[in-house]
């Protein structure tokens, strides 16, 4: 946010703001008709990319409009806001001690750290993954444009109802790496969930075959990573689409029990009952699922995933929301707006931890114990009424 108080500046970007009659940009500026002549700028990556070509059409060229800007005072922004919001391409450059890490695995190097904070810790993700530590002429690369690559060709696949696609690529310098990310998004693309529908077609398409992105064990190791966190996320798209009559807590906390199994050598489970989470004075939980207890009991979950073999380095907690259904009880959801149709995804939550738990189990990753903690549990008057979605 940047802030400047002047009438000269005041009367400038009023001006401004009439002339290009864009009122959309009330989400980014905010004007105040005190004595002060105020403005405020709320959104300043935005304000770059809308306001400043904008100028050129006012009469200024863009050399002018900054000169008049900094006139005003008003460039004293923070410059990382402004270069994330500019360009389709970021370079950043670290050297090693950049690239350190504290206690937290975060970057020791606060500039970096509040950068990989707003892309939502990619960098961290790609420095992982590719061990990448800033050595000199070394570098790493997110390759998020091959997202897309897997959407089209699921989408096309789809489209002509294709029963074999084959997809050929120039080499790049991190073929194993690109293979990955483009096979996963081909088959979450490829992915529908057909168990509640009474007429559905079958996906047609029966194989991929992608050229160009070399041969060898780090391919195979990549794309079976992709098959990994693919079938993960499907488990939990499967859950999440599930309706709350067939997904009780009953079913999830089963579900739960099936990952810890199937993952036996590296997951634990711990699962409470309704009365052991009684005697451990969990009053609060046990009152949200009081009314549906004796049709669908409330069940907490703990899974431990810890790695096979070798030291952990650090350790994780992810929890996640359990409701199956929420109709807010007494306090019942009713009326424009209220939503209670969505309700049955307050589990969703929990369905991301649970396809989180399912891919960590098959990948197997080293050095890490990660726990899994979901209290499940339905808010109904009644757990034997019916809810909105239900499927009979």
């Amino acid at each position: 946010m940047a802030h400047r108080s002047a009438t000269g500046s005041y009367s400038f970007f009023m001006e401004l703001y009439e002339n290009v009659n864009d009122h959309s940009l009330d989400a980014i500026i905010s004007w105040t008709n005190n004595s002060n002549n105020s403005f405020i700028v709320w959104d300043v990556p935005r304000f770059c990319t809308r306001i400043l070509p904008k100028s050129v059409e006012f009469g200024k060229n863009f050399s002018e409009f900054v000169s008049e800007l900094r006139h005003h005072g008003f460039l004293r922004i923070d410059p990382l806001e402004t270069l994330m919001g500019l360009g389709f391409l970021t370079l950043v450059g670290v050297t090693e001690k950049d690239s350190t890490r504290d206690a937290t695995s975060k970057f020791e190097n606060p500039i970096l750290n509040k950068l990989d904070a707003h892309v939502s810790g990619l960098l961290d993700l790609v420095s992982s993954e590719e061990d990448f530590a800033g050595k000199p002429g070394k570098s790493a690369s997110s390759p998020a444009a091959f997202q897309d690559l897997g959407e089209a060709v699921a989408t096309i696949a789809k489209a002509s109802q294709s029963s074999s696609v084959a997809v050929a690529l120039s080499s790049h310098d991190n073929e194993s790496k690109l293979s990955s990310v483009s096979a996963l998004e081909l088959v979450l693309g490829l992915f529908e969930d057909c168990r509640y529908k009474s007429e559905s077609k079958k996906p047609s398409l029966s194989s991929v075959d992608i050229v160009g992105f070399g041969t060898g064990p780090e391919l195979e190791n990549k794309l079976k990573y992709a098959e990994d966190v693919s079938y993960g996320v499907i488990f939990g798209r499967e859950l999440i689409n599930s309706p709350a009559n067939v997904l009780t807590p009953a079913v999830i906390s089963d579900e739960a029990s099936k990952v810890a199994s199937t993952f036996s050598d590296v997951f634990s489970a711990n699962i409470l009952n309704e009365e052991q989470c009684r005697e451990l004075k969990m009053g609060s939980y046990l009152a949200v699922a009081s009314a549906s207890a004796k049709a669908n009991p409330p069940f907490f979950i703990h899974l431990v995933y810890r790695p096979p073999s070798g030291s952990v380095r650090t350790k994780h907690v992810l929890i996640g929301k359990g409701l199956t259904f929420d109709s807010d009880g007494y306090n019942i959801k009713a009326g424009p707006g209220s939503s209670i149709n969505l309700m049955k995804f307050d589990m969703g939550g929990s369905a991301a931890i649970l396809c989180a738990a399912k891919a960590i189990g098959e990948i197997k990753h080293p050095g890490v114990e990660v726990h899994f903690i979901v209290a499940v549990c339905e808010n109904m008057i009644s757990g034997t009424g019916m809810r909105h979605g239900d499927v009979k």
